[in-house]
């Protein structure tokens, strides 16, 4: 289980695509075999660390259900460890179990902020509610809007400069994970 509150925004070392799997390998510190690190939300496992990085193996469902297959080396990817009893949850519960992908539709800076929007199927718009939580690649986030099948968000600017959204462009693809216990 994640809170949702990026601590790294990480970029790619390599990619190995074998079959219907993949493996990224990533440079983060601190972590040992068999933990739980979400990667643009996805939940991985640790399955191997070398004197280059950290490696994970993403099998060919997550592959077909996640924007993971879209990664390339050199790209970045939010990263963030797994929950620990006692740390604090200043974001929401995030699973890391992406419900669907999405596309960034319009980004629009305001004052201290920047205005997301973001399109989703509707199976997936039903589960959302206004002022509710959503993770989009791992971030928590409050939805803001819903009108048909998009939805907004506000990303304040901590939020915005410390996480991929910084890199996000309108027709990118994006993981997206609402509340489970939603009505």
């Amino acid at each position: 289980m994640f809170t949702g509150i990026i601590r790294e925004v990480i970029k790619v070392k390599r990619i190995i695509k074998s079959g219907q799997k993949m493996r990224i390998c990533l440079p983060i510190e601190g972590a040992s075999l068999g933990d739980s690190i979400a990667v643009n939300g996805v939940c991985l496992t640790v399955d191997e660390i070398t004197r280059e990085g950290v490696f994970f193996t993403i099998m060919g469902k997550t592959l077909a259900q996640t924007t993971l297959k879209f990664l390339r080396a050199g790209k970045y990817v939010n990263a963030e460890k797994a929950l620990k009893l006692g740390d604090s949850v200043s974001g929401h519960f995030v699973y890391g179990h992406v419900c669907s992908i999405g596309s960034v539709l319009s980004i629009r800076k305001r004052p201290g902020e920047y205005e997301f929007w973001f399109s989703a199927p509707n199976s997936v718009i039903a589960k959302l509610r206004e002022k509710g939580s959503v993770a989009i690649d791992g971030v928590s986030l409050t939805v803001q809007d819903i009108r048909g099948n998009k939805f907004s968000a506000a990303i304040v600017g901590h939020t915005y400069k410390n996480t991929i959204f910084q890199y996000y462009r309108p027709g990118d693809k994006i993981n997206i994970e609402y509340e489970l216990y939603s009505p």
